[in-house]
């Protein structure tokens, strides 16, 4: 089936290592709460020209590094929640085209860096609840995100309408994490948690 561009199996019985994916033309690959195991790496640096738009792997054995995602650059939504998938949450700012990406209940560490600026346009949805990131920038790349300059073409995730990092270790001042979000013009939902937020 060579042909193949969209396969969903979601919440069926089907079992088996997911690298049986890799170098076919699926743009769209739909494994949520199944009994699916493997590395992502192995799916998406072997996928046929990256064609995944769409993996949705939730609620699986899966396991891997998100920085391999920057051999899926086609991706619009990625559902790793609930898997054992590990690594800096940067690996996603590879992700110019996606716009919705659940992290929740992972492994994923990291915080916002100055790397996020410009990238990752399209994004409107994050969802990191549950994970290991704790998300707020520190040190320098704290100042360099709250440089608030009006025009700036590298305004920090200009499409995003929703944020949940609800159980993420946070830690830190709430201004730190609503400051750098100021010109996300879009932004409705911010939902965090038991996150270890404080301050006014």
């Amino acid at each position: 089936c060579l042909g193949l561009s969209w396969l969903d199996l979601s919440f069926s019985n089907v079992t088996g290592d997911i690298q049986v994916f890799k170098n076919r033309s699926l743009q769209k690959l739909r494994l949520a709460s199944t009994g699916v195991s493997g590395d992502l790496g192995e799916l998406v640096c072997s996928c046929f020209e990256n064609a995944f738009e769409v993996l949705d792997l939730s609620n699986t054995t899966v396991e891997g590094n998100i920085f391999v995602l920057q051999h899926a650059k086609a991706l619009t939504e990625l559902h790793l929640q609930g898997t054992h998938v590990a690594g800096s949450i940067d690996g996603l700012t590879f992700l110019e085209k996606a716009s919705v990406v659940d992290l929740s209940k992972t492994r994923v560490t990291g915080r916002l860096t100055q790397h996020w600026r410009g990238r990752c346009k399209h994004l409107r949805i994050l969802k990191l609840s549950g994970s290991r990131a704790e998300f707020l920038p520190h040190g320098t790349d704290l100042t360099h995100l709250m440089d608030l300059r009006d025009g700036d073409q590298d305004v920090l995730l200009p499409a995003l309408t929703t944020l949940e990092v609800s159980e993420c270790p946070l830690k830190g001042e709430l201004r730190f994490l609503i400051w750098p979000l100021a010109y996300c013009e879009h932004l409705g939902s911010i939902i965090a948690v038991n996150s270890g937020l404080y301050g006014e």
